[in-house]
C-alpha cells in the first residue's frame, strides 16, 4: 500500500487507516462499538496485505473528535507527513513500523504519538521514531476525565511490558 501526496481536510474521522486494527462502522455517529474486537492475523480479511505500507507527504487536518491520523501496520514506513488532528495522531501500535520527520499538531484530544489502546499489541515492537516535531499540544487537562494527554500515550487495563522502541 502506499499512500501519497494527499491533503485531507476536515475528515469526518479516522483519516489514515491502512490496517484495520479493529471494523469501523460507516456512520461516523457510532463509531465507537466496544462490543468488537481487533482484527488478527487468523481473523482479518488483510491478514497479509496490510503491511509494508509507504505512506509520505501526507497533510491531514481533522477538528471532530474521532480524526485519527494514521495507523500503518506491520513493516510500514511514514515520513513527511503533517498532522493536525483531534485524536491519536500515529498509532504505533504494529511491529516494525517506523515513523520519520513528522510534524505534528495535537488539538484537544489524544496523544501525539498513541503506543497501545487497552491490550492490542505485540510485547516487543520495534517500532522507531526519528526527527518528529510536535509544534503544538492543545490538550486541555484541566477538563480531561481520564488525564491521557501527552505526547506518548498508553491506555492499558492492567500491566503491561511494552519493549523494542527507539525513540530519537
Amino acid at each position: 500500500h502506499v499512500v501519497q501526496r494527499i491533503t485531507f481536510v476536515n475528515a469526518p474521522a479516522y483519516i489514515v487507516n491502512v490496517n484495520p486494527i479493529w471494523p469501523m462502522p460507516g456512520n461516523t455517529a457510532e463509531m465507537v462499538d466496544y462490543s468488537v474486537t481487533p482484527c488478527t492475523d487468523a481473523d482479518c480479511s488483510c491478514a497479509n496485505d496490510c503491511q509494508d505500507a509507504r505512506i509520505e507527504l501526507v497533510k491531514a487536518i481533522g477538528y471532530y473528535w474521532m480524526t485519527d491520523g494514521i495507523s500503518a501496520g506491520k513493516n510500514a514506513w511514514v515520513k513527511n507527513c503533517f498532522l493536525k488532528v483531534n485524536d491519536d495522531a500515529l498509532k504505533l501500535y504494529d511491529p516494525k513500523m517506523h515513523v520519520f520527520q513528522v510534524t505534528l499538531w495535537q488539538l484537544d484530544n489524544g496523544w501525539s504519538f498513541q503506543m497501545d489502546w487497552v491490550d492490542w499489541v505485540d510485547a516487543d515492537l520495534g517500532v522507531s521514531v526519528e526527527d518528529c516535531v510536535v509544534i503544538r499540544g492543545e490538550q486541555n487537562l484541566a477538563a480531561d476525565p481520564y488525564a491521557q494527554r501527552g505526547v506518548f500515550g498508553s491506555f492499558r487495563q492492567g500491566t503491561a511490558k511494552l519493549s523494542g522502541w527507539t525513540i530519537k
